[in-house]
């Protein structure tokens, strides 16, 4: 991918639930056109593809169905709730199962930080940490397939709101989703908070790519750890979660458990 990726954007809130309801054919898209007797029988009906073409999730040139760009990006439309349960909960807790030796679908991983952040740049934060950060899984998600695809999702939640205990448990991760959950839902401090996920299909060598890039966010910002868990300013923890149906051929260091693009 040598140039810079501009997504679709799902503004509507109808695009919005049928892309919710259709993801994983969209990511299938993504990857190759499909016939659109194909497109139907994933489906199960022709009425479904109606509208997702008439909602401009996808578009059809000579009998042929095809996403309408190389990624989909997508605001919240619907109750904070029911987003965190849908997205968010899954690729987190997946991550954290493998804390505790719990079993889970795929591979999973969990990366957290307490930061010390100078104030000035608390603002410009989610920029910082977000632009270069999706377009780096954007890169990797492009690479060639070599082999079974399965979903890929990575999460990134920071929150400026102090937790009330350090930042290295199960309970103190749930705790900053919910800071970062409200935050956003603060005007004046939405700036402030992350509360993303991208998705993907993705072979072993996507997800290690995936995985690189997370691994680079993290030592980036390991020299501004906060000397004590009382000076954190911001806490910052990313998640990925591969949905892959074995796990055969991936390195013993991987721990065992789990916008569109």
């Amino acid at each position: 991918m040598n140039a810079a990726v501009i997504p679709s954007v799902v503004e509507s809130e109808m695009a919005y639930d049928l892309l919710q309801d259709h993801t994983e054919l969209v990511l299938e898209l993504l990857e190759r056109p499909m016939s659109r007797e194909d497109v139907v029988e994933k489906l199960g009906q022709e009425k479904t593809l109606e509208r997702l073409l008439k909602h401009g999730l996808v578009t059809t040139e000579n009998n042929t169905i095809h996403a309408v760009a190389e990624a989909y990006l997508q605001a919240r439309q619907e109750g904070m709730v029911s987003f965190l349960e849908r997205y968010i909960l899954p690729a987190l807790s997946a991550g954290l199962a493998t804390q505790t030796g719990a079993d889970t679908d795929g591979l999973a991983q969990v990366w957290s930080h307490a930061l010390k952040m100078p104030a000035n740049t608390l603002a410009s934060i989610r920029g910082d940490f977000m632009n270069d950060f999706f377009d780096n899984l954007l890169q990797a998600s492009d690479l060639p397939a070599k082999g079974p695809l399965s979903r890929l999702s990575v999460l990134i939640i920071g929150t400026s709101r102090p937790l009330s205990g350090p930042l290295n448990s199960e309970d103190a991760i749930l705790e900053q989703l919910k800071l970062a959950s409200l935050q956003r839902a603060v005007p004046e401090e939405r700036d402030f908070a992350i509360l993303s996920q991208f998705d993907c299909l993705a072979d072993t060598d996507r997800f290690e790519a995936a995985r690189e890039v997370i691994t680079s966010l993290s030592k980036s910002v390991d020299g501004r750890t906060a000397p004590a868990a009382e000076e954190a300013n911001y806490h910052l923890t990313v998640a990925i979660h591969w949905r892959c149906t074995a796990a055969s051929g991936m390195g013993s260091e991987v721990e065992t458990s789990q916008l569109l693009c």
